[in-house]
């Protein structure tokens, strides 16, 4: 579900949204704290495009704090990409030292976890 949401989030965000809505439920239905996390930052991203900043980092840190104490490759790589959308949020909301200093964190979170195909994102 989260991976079709991404996909689609552009195009029909309403259905995205109800994708990720479904994702959300059924990993806390099966205790899935890692797929929570991506259902909840890639909502975070639909709403990032929306405008919607505050909504934006409500979620951003619940998605954090389900995976903050994992230390696999891929909770690192999801913290790097949350992080990243923070560093989006500071950027566009021109505060630009913020935006620096976490787009820096992402990028060594992503070589950390050796995430070659999502270390180009972040940039400053």
């Amino acid at each position: 579900l989260n991976t079709t949401a991404s996909t689609i989030m552009s195009l029909e965000p309403v259905i995205a949204t109800q994708l990720l809505h479904r994702a959300q439920s059924t990993a806390i239905k099966i205790n899935y704290p890692y797929g929570l996390s991506v259902a909840y930052g890639t909502e975070a991203r639909l709403l990032f495009y929306r405008v919607q900043f505050d909504s934006v980092q409500l979620l951003v840190n619940k998605a954090y704090s389900l995976i903050e104490t994992e230390n696999d490759v891929k909770s690192i790589s999801q913290k790097a990409s949350l992080i990243h959308i923070t560093a989006n949020v500071f950027q566009q909301k021109q505060v630009y030292d913020s935006a620096l200093a976490k787009y820096q964190e992402a990028i060594a979170l992503f070589t950390k976890a050796n995430d070659k195909n999502r270390l180009f994102f972040s940039y400053y």
